[in-house]
């Protein structure tokens, strides 16, 4: 049996929001601080989409990311939802659903399929 340490650990800013729950060291996860609320990004390979926490909507609870898209029931700034889509494209990279070439063919120049 390996022991897997963890490499980095999360602070909890609002502990009044409860905590984390408890994520599995195979999931690709992403940290990020607005300043004003904490998100973290883990997505579910095994179901093809990302659970979205968010401290100020009480950490046990989550949002649902499939597809790239970001959740429509909270307002998200541009650098929370660029953050968010950055962590999509990485994981989807990760888990080997599209090949870098075509990762930055879309993200460079809006192509949806190959160039024509």
């Amino acid at each position: 049996m390996i022991n897997i340490v963890p490499l980095i650990s999360i602070p909890n800013h609002y502990p009044g929001q409860g905590n984390l729950p408890r994520i599995s060291p195979e999931q690709y996860v992403g940290y990020y601080d607005s300043g004003y609320r904490q998100l973290v990004f883990v997505f579910e390979h095994e179901l093809w989409m990302a659970k979205i926490y968010i401290s100020n909507l009480h950490w046990s609870s989550h949002l649902e990311m499939r597809d790239g898209q970001l959740p429509q029931n909270v307002i998200f700034c541009a650098d929370e939802a660029q953050w968010l889509f950055a962590c999509w494209q990485v994981a989807v990279l990760r888990f080997g659903r599209t090949s870098l070439e075509n990762l930055m063919e879309r993200t460079l120049w809006g192509v949806a399929g190959g160039v024509s």
